[in-house]
């Protein structure tokens, strides 16, 4: 019944915060971009990021909705986890879930930089050559059932509240959009925010096409786990509007079509 339940407030939520969230981003680009965009590039990469949004949401969302939310449930209702084995309260289980699967992330997202069979799944997600809020869309089914899995196992040895992973659930979606939007927002905004979350112009030099940028700001949403783990480059060397985006190897057309994309892991 709480699976059930639990399932029911994932849909009636996270989907339209996801909407809502791509809908204001898409604005805020045409508004206010921060690079420069060639028109003649975007109709063939929002096709592929696109393409390989759908892909994900019919094998995992659409498969196995609310997957996360649902795996929660159970582990409340069998008092799996830490937080069960604690009898913490729920505030402190609550907000330590949402930094801990934050913290899962960014771990994840550094060993896809680091380990070379994970890299093969990631480096998709770098091929593209620019940035903007599709390009947070761009992520190989593999890498896509690799994190999931990485988060649900998360879930399960924490137990922490239903809620509190719906929150996370909801708020990487968001932010995953955000940080990958070609926004361009005042400097002292900018710097205020950036002091406790991953902003657009920190996330965007990770995307750079020099290695020690793109080896850099691995957090999904809270700053803290670059400032902590030392994994934080403030600006890049080329600047903003001077640095390349994407992967020296993707360059040509051939290699950003959504096959060979797909093809991506089987290749050395």
């Amino acid at each position: 019944m709480l699976e059930t339940t639990a399932n029911a407030i994932d849909a009636a939520v996270r989907t339209p915060a996801f909407f809502f969230a791509f809908a204001a981003m898409v604005l805020w680009e045409a508004a206010a971009p921060r690079r420069l965009t060639v028109r003649e590039t975007i109709r063939a990469r929002w096709q592929v990021n696109i393409a390989l949004f759908l892909l994900n949401a019919i094998l995992l969302n659409l498969a196995l909705p609310g997957l996360a939310v649902a795996t929660a449930a159970v582990a409340v209702e069998r008092r799996i986890g830490l937080f069960a084995w604690l009898d913490a309260p729920y505030w402190l289980a609550f907000v330590s879930t949402v930094l801990v699967l934050d913290l899962v992330r960014y771990v994840s997202h550094r060993l896809m930089h680091q380990v070379p069979l994970l890299w093969r799944l990631h480096r998709s997600h770098h091929s593209d050559p620019e940035y903007d809020v599709t390009t947070g869309f761009r992520f190989h089914p593999a890498e896509a059932l690799f994190v999931t899995v990485t988060g649900l196992a998360a879930i399960l040895v924490l137990g922490g509240p239903v809620l509190a992973v719906l929150a996370s659930e909801v708020w990487a979606t968001v932010t995953s959009m955000f940080t990958h939007a070609n926004v361009r927002m005042p400097a002292r905004l900018e710097s205020a925010l950036r002091r406790v979350l991953v902003t657009p112009d920190l996330h965007r030099i990770h995307h750079s096409i020099r290695r020690e940028e793109a080896s850099s700001n691995f957090g999904n949403s809270f700053v803290l786990w670059d400032r902590l783990f030392r994994t934080l480059r403030a600006q890049p060397i080329d600047g903003h509007d001077g640095m390349t985006i994407g992967h020296p190897d993707y360059r040509t057309a051939d290699r950003l079509r959504l096959r060979s994309l797909l093809a991506d892991p089987l290749r050395a």
